[in-house]
């Protein structure tokens, strides 16, 4: 079995050392605490712990469910004493639950890992009977309930794990993926931490933490003390740069109702509530002006995609006027727009800074199953990709102005808005309190998104109407003719054959329609937040 088998993502020194002066700083000096790793991989909480002198290799304890690294790594010694076994299925005296002062975690994530998915009915029985996390927020029938505990985070029974491993008034540490503490499908995992456990604190490691062994996933290091939270504890917050002392934020209660929406450092850092404090105008949420906000079919299987996963993206490619396709194309039965109605599925790609480019765009049948009457476009309708570092992360939305019948991929959201102009919106989602916002809320495991929830909770400023009028009228002046004729010029380039991105008119033609709307949306962020 491999890495990947198991789940394994090796904790680098550099987490250990910031989780045990962590535990220095909160707890203070521990006289030679019984401390356990419940999914202890090559040791380096273990090892790092006697190196520090925190405890004796007789009170230092290992669990590691690949029976190989357990035997390569824990032969030595005055050594910590290891088991090669499977830390959920249960465990034996010495190392029952309440048994130690310490618990320090990197478990394996992911749904279904640590053996999960493939495990037998009679563990999967036991592992029912022992965690309650998987079953909530409501139990599932038998078979459905088997099913679920097969497919669920493993991260998630650890943590229980963790938090039973320590005696009543012990302290835990464990890394966990930030969706944990960020996605709104953990919320009762959130709910059952904040009633019953002390919640000491919540920092968010570096994105690069375990890069070297291919897990891109953003991680967070929790710290707490098994017992029911006091009246008035208050949970520190804050995030690591690149290993240096942790930006801490303000204390937060823990019983404010709102970490049980987000438990993520990141989405408390003090800045955006700076921004929101300094804005100008009354703030409205913008679920106000949304009239329909949908996103496109998920048509499931193999190369049937529409451009959106690259492991089914097609090759076609057309655009309104191009006579042209490309050949041996994937999928869905792609044809140039011009065909029979065909309608363009607008993916992230499609999006720009500036508009829409459908050169590119697949084109299906009106009948496809990658249409629907929802997801179909109008002009004036927004368009935000909801996902992915390259399209939310970067701020890509623009308003759809073509007359191509065209409709939203499964990675794109259809913005529908009446009260509020949709250029407006466009430039403010653009702007630096609008940025800020959308910044705040994406969350995610290693790929950032934004729910609809999310969308339409976003605070928009009241500008008076003629002045958002204002703004889409300079935006067709200035920079739509600028956008048309990329549009047209990439188009062109592709019926040649020729590789648009090294066409320096285009470029020039792209570089200058952003000059133009960023002049614009920086007079957005003058009447709103005023200058930086």
């Amino acid at each position: 079995m491999t890495t990947e088998d198991y789940a394994q993502h090796f904790t680098p020194v550099e987490a250990v050392d910031l989780a045990y002066g962590l535990i220095d700083t909160l707890y203070g000096p521990l006289r030679s605490p019984r401390l356990i790793d419940p999914a202890c991989g090559e040791g380096a909480f273990l090892f790092r712990a006697l190196e520090r002198g925190l405890t004796s290799p007789q009170s230092t304890f290992g669990i590691e469910r690949d029976p190989e690294l357990a035997c390569r790594v824990f032969g030595r010694a005055n050594g910590p004493r290891a088991a090669a076994a499977d830390a959920l299925t249960g465990l034996a005296a010495p190392l029952a639950p309440g048994a130690f002062d310490l618990v320090v975690a990197n478990p394996p994530y992911g749904t279904g890992a640590a053996g999960l998915r493939g495990m037998g009915e009679r563990d999967a029985r036991r592992l029912m009977q022992t965690y309650a996390l998987w079953a909530l927020p409501r139990p599932s029938k038998a078979r459905i309930a088997m099913e679920r505990l097969r497919s669920y985070p493993a991260e998630v029974l650890f943590l229980e794990l963790c938090v039973s491993l320590a005696r009543p008034g012990g302290h835990v540490a464990v890394i966990l993926p930030e969706g944990i503490a960020a996605n709104a499908r953990y919320a009762a995992v959130r709910e059952w931490l904040l009633a019953h456990v002390q919640l000491d604190a919540v920092i968010g490691l570096p994105k690069s933490t375990f890069r070297r062994t291919g897990a891109a996933a953003k991680t967070v290091l929790l710290l707490l003390t098994r017992r029911p939270p006091p009246k008035g504890h208050r949970v520190r917050l804050g995030e690591v740069g690149e290993w240096d002392a942790p930006a801490m934020y303000p204390l937060r209660p823990q019983s404010d109702p709102r970490l049980l929406d987000r438990l993520d450092p990141a989405y408390w850092h003090p800045s955006f509530d700076a921004l929101l404090d300094a804005c100008r105008l009354p703030l409205v949420p913008l679920g106000d002006f949304i009239t329909d906000l949908t996103y496109g079919p998920i048509v499931t299987g193999r190369g049937q995609g529409t451009g959106d996963g690259d492991a089914n993206r097609p090759r076609a490619v057309s655009h309104v006027g191009a006579r042209f396709i490309a050949p041996d194309h994937v999928g869905a039965p792609f044809m140039a727009p011009e065909t029979r109605n065909a309608v363009a599925i607008v993916n992230q790609g499609q999006v720009g800074f500036c508009g829409v480019d459908l050169t590119e765009a697949p084109c299906v049948p009106p009948d496809s199953p990658w249409v629907s009457r929802r997801s179909m476009l109008r002009p004036g309708d927004v368009v935000l990709p909801r996902s992915g570092e390259g399209s939310l992360g970067k701020h890509r939305v623009a308003v759809f102005l073509a007359d191509q019948p065209a409709g939203v991929g499964s990675f794109v959201d259809l913005i529908r808005l009446q009260g509020l102009n949709p250029f407006y919106l466009a430039a403010f989602l653009k702007s630096r309190l609008g940025r800020s916002q959308v910044s705040r809320v994406a969350n995610g495991v290693g790929v950032p998104n934004i729910s609809f929830d999310e969308i339409r909770n976003l605070l928009v400023p009241q500008l008076p109407t003629e002045e958002q009028a204002a703004i889409e009228q300079r935006y067709r002046r200035t920079v739509l003719p600028l956008h048309t004729e990329a549009v047209r010029r990439h188009a062109a380039l592709r019926a040649r054959g020729t590789e648009p991105r090294s066409d320096g008119i285009l470029r020039d033609l792209r570089e200058t329609a952003e000059g133009q709307w960023t002049r614009a949306i920086a007079e957005v962020d003058a009447a709103v937040v005023g200058d930086p």
